[in-house]
């Protein structure tokens, strides 16, 4: 069974993340506005607790061909600062990018944003 976790969760949920080994808990979610933790449980009660957040995602960058480096920087520093403010507006808390491009990288890591290892995706159907 699935429920909504409940205050009374609390305790049993802080537990087992301390016990729960590789489980990459991040303590910041706590004060995300739209932070949703799911209980999965059977007839002994709860075996999971789920924590949950929505983030916005940037797919790709679409570059000019030939656009000098420091165009592409200015252009990547606005486009940076929209984003995070489209965030801030719809209460999101991580910003997430795939890019492999080197420079882009370089740009955003002097902005606050930091690798991430052992992510996974799935793409959920209509």
């Amino acid at each position: 069974m699935i429920r909504d976790a409940e205050p009374a969760d609390g305790q049993n949920m802080a537990d087992w993340i301390l016990s729960t080994p590789h489980n990459s808990f991040d303590p910041a979610i706590a004060t995300y506005p739209h932070l949703h933790t799911f209980a999965i449980e059977d007839e002994d009660g709860p075996l999971l607790y789920v924590p949950i957040h929505p983030v916005l995602v940037v797919e790709s960058v679409a570059a000019r061909p030939n656009i000098t480096a420091k165009k592409y920087i200015m252009a990547l520093t606005e486009a940076k600062s929209a984003i995070e403010d489209m965030a801030r507006q719809s209460g999101i808390r991580e910003i997430y990018t795939n890019s492999g491009y080197g420079p882009m990288i370089k740009a955003l890591r002097r902005h606050g944003y930091e690798p991430v290892t052992g992510a996974l995706r799935k793409r959920v159907s209509k």
